[in-house]
């Protein structure tokens, strides 16, 4: 089973995606090549000391549906790691819903880019990000 396939099934069955999905609580919510949405439920007890999602918990879920989207479009004998993660907060959120869709923008042969909106039930634009990924060879 391939990694979009294994992201499909985690999102039909509505089941973390790895341990980091379990400990933070986001779910893959749609998952094609290329393409990844993840979403994670009301956010009370994700807040930092101001009352607002912590800054690391939107990092996380930006993180996660760019390296899912990436992951999607690996070959069997390759993976990857992230080389550079950028974010934006654009807006604080202290009780909503998340919603992270992750997508490439530029697949190289070693090196891609990816970008990431993070919205909140509402729809307003949370946080955008990027992230340059450089592809590894198994052993």
């Amino acid at each position: 089973m391939n990694n979009l396939q294994l992201l499909i099934k985690a999102s039909e069955k509505n089941l973390p995606s790895c341990s980091a999905a379990s400990v933070i609580g986001y779910r893959v919510k749609d998952a094609e090549y290329g393409r990844v949405v993840i979403g994670l439920d009301k956010t009370e007890h994700l807040h930092n000391p101001m009352g607002t999602v912590h800054g690391g918990i939107i990092s996380s879920i930006a993180d996660a549906a760019m390296g899912y989207a990436f992951s999607t479009t690996l070959e069997e004998d390759e993976l990857f790691t992230t080389v550079e993660l950028k974010v934006n907060f654009l807006k604080a959120v202290t009780n909503k819903a998340l919603r992270a869709e992750g997508k490439i923008i530029k697949r190289g042969a070693n090196i891609s880019l990816l970008e990431c909106y993070v919205t909140d039930d509402s729809g307003n634009l949370i946080a955008h990000a990027t992230s340059t990924c450089m592809i590894l060879k198994k052993k």
